[in-house]
């Protein structure tokens, strides 16, 4: 005799949310795998040689596909188990030490390397611009912080050998701001960072939303390196084109020695034989090294 599933309305409900989250996550990593896959084809067929950054890129954006493409699994063996106990308690599609590694520490990881990347071409973007830098330098040490926030306990102690340690060093560390008012440093900074990171979070929104949003967010942050990588080679490559053709088309303008207007005493010998210049036009090619530093200025690819 064949056991019969009771599906409660809200089992139901949970079903159709669980559909519309991996609809979503899926659409978002396919179009993360479009852009991670031609963004690496172009880096290659551009002569990934020419440029000390693109084998860096290539490596950065490789390692965040990949950690993309594990958080999507465990997103779909979760939405596969919901399915499969339908009507039942739900069970962990993986253990919960690998599904904290799979989804936050690669995550954070991925913001990293994201924000990295992003920080480094705007670094280059405004070389003398000192405000701007000292705003990418903020930016910078705030994901750093974050990052460091989640992975450092982990990493530092284990909790099994050294609990009261570990206990502690989150303690100190979430209460930075706190322990700068001692030493005479203003906790200002420190805040502005707390603030950083809770912006991160998704507590603002509702309870589905965070969790589309969620299923979304691990991708978001490859999706936009591949992005700016495109758009940098695109400049690249247009800015390149740009300085052919003025390199090719760069002229001197005729020279027209009037040698009855030297004046006397000036060293030039008028008596010397001389050569006849007068609507010659003269054309020469400049190094490339003359008009290089526009390109250096604005691209880094």
């Amino acid at each position: 005799m064949s056991s019969q599933v009771v599906i409660s309305p809200v089992d139901i409900t949970l079903l159709q949310e669980n559909i519309i989250e991996t609809a979503f996550g899926v659409g978002v990593w396919g179009i993360n795998t479009s852009l991670v896959f031609l963004t690496m084809y172009t880096l290659i067929m551009r002569d990934i040689t020419v440029s000390k950054s693109r084998p860096v890129l290539l490596v950065v954006i490789f390692c965040m596909y990949i950690g993309d493409c594990v958080s999507e699994i465990v997103y779909l063996l979760s939405f596969i188990a919901t399915i499969k106990n339908l009507g039942e308690p739900p069970l962990p599609p993986v253990a919960p030490g690998t599904q904290f590694i799979c989804v936050t520490i690669f995550t954070g990881i991925n913001f990293l390397l994201s924000d990295g990347v992003v920080c480094w071409r705007a670094w280059i973007l405004y070389p003398q611009n000192k405000a701007a830098r000292g705003l990418l330098v903020f930016c910078m040490v705030g994901s750093v912080r974050s990052t460091a926030q989640k992975l450092l306990p982990i990493f530092i102690l284990d909790g099994r050998k050294g609990g009261r340690p570990s206990t502690v060093f989150w303690y100190c560390l979430l209460n930075l701001g706190s322990f700068t008012v001692y030493s005479g440093d203003s906790p200002n900074i420190v805040r502005l960072l707390k603030i950083i990171s809770m912006l991160s979070g998704v507590a603002i929104m509702g309870p589905f939303a965070a969790e589309i949003f969620e299923c979304v967010l691990p991708q978001l942050s490859c999706i936009y390196l591949s992005t700016v990588i495109l758009v940098s080679l695109q400049k690249s490559f247009t800015m390149n084109a740009v300085i052919s053709g003025q390199l090719g088309l760069i002229e001197v303008e005729p020279y027209i020695i009037d040698v009855a207007a030297q004046p006397s005493g000036s060293g030039f010998d008028t008596n010397a034989p001389q050569i006849g210049l007068e609507g010659f036009p003269v054309g020469i090619q400049l190094p490339k090294k003359l008009l290089m530093w526009k390109l250096k200025a604005t691209i880094f690819l």
